[in-house]
């Protein structure tokens, strides 16, 4: 895998939306249900987003193909997704690597969010020794939110 890194270009947009739509499509209806699902992929919601957030926003691609992203504003990583074609492969692995990284260079803790029905990613998560350190509600979506936090002296994945 020759995983690389670079900053969001305002060319990118289309395909990070692309993406993004494909993969909450097939990848967030086993815990958020298809009614949300539908909702919120037939509103502008994703792609004001997104937009808004375009220049915190970090590309993982393999061999010129985007495979994911991250979106991180100051301590935290705001959203991150790896493409519905590209989990299980370790891509996961090296973004959230990448982002811890590059924000323990500036901030003693960082903190993630997940939806607490978002099991396979809050696994994920734990494995990578982030902790939970807080949950509420949602006034949006009334789903229920996990506050993940890791501190640098916990260990920087590679």
């Amino acid at each position: 895998m020759g995983i690389t890194f670079r900053k969001a270009l305002i060319t990118d947009f289309d395909m990070v939306i692309t993406l993004s739509r494909q993969t909450i499509d097939k990848s967030y209806r086993y815990w958020l249900g298809d009614r949300i699902v539908n909702h919120y992929l037939a509103t502008d919601s994703l792609d004001k987003h997104i937009r808004e957030n375009l220049k915190n926003t970090w590309i993982a691609s393999d061999n010129n193909i985007i495979v994911g992203f991250a979106v991180c504003i100051e301590n935290v990583i705001e959203f991150m997704l790896v493409g519905y074609e590209f989990q299980r492969k370790g891509y996961g692995s090296q973004i959230l690597g990448f982002c811890e990284n590059m924000l323990m260079q500036s901030y003693e803790t960082i903190a993630l969010e997940s939806f607490e029905k978002n099991t396979v990613a809050n696994e994920f998560y734990e494995s990578n020794k982030w902790e939970i350190v807080n949950k509420y509600t949602d006034a949006r979506s009334l789903s229920t939110k996990l506050i993940f936090s890791k501190k640098k002296f916990e260990g920087i994945s590679n």
